[in-house]
């Protein structure tokens, strides 16, 4: 298991040597929250994360399509890191006019557009 010093200093490299540090830095997170895979991570959808309203889904679910062993479970989003990280990202997706919806729900992006672009 890793301590958070250990947790921080692998987020401060990433920041440093990452070209799309923010989005690197919020999967890192991602990854260590949840437990899933990455293939798990890539198929994951903005409305797996957000509410219409825009705020964190503290309880969701990977869905059985997206899960490598076909049977949904749970995802919890729970950690300040995460969410810190992720709503830097979203922020930066929205700045940039990536999958943008034109509507107020899921802070503008299109529900069913992929947490995480590349």
């Amino acid at each position: 298991m890793l301590s958070e010093e250990e947790v921080a200093k692998g987020a401060a490299r990433i920041r440093v040597r990452s070209q799309q540090a923010q989005e690197d830095t919020a999967l890192f997170y991602l990854l260590l929250a949840t437990g899933a895979r990455p293939l798990e991570v890539a198929r994951l959808e903005v409305r797996d994360y957000l509410n219409a309203d825009g705020t964190v889904r503290r309880t969701s679910s990977l869905r059985a399509e997206f899960a490598i062993n076909g049977r949904s479970r749970p995802l919890f989003f729970r950690s300040a890191r995460l969410d810190e990280s992720l709503d830097a990202y979203l922020g930066q997706r929205i700045r940039r006019g990536l999958s943008m919806s034109g509507a107020a729900a899921y802070r503008g992006l299109v529900p069913d557009s992929r947490l995480f672009l590349s």
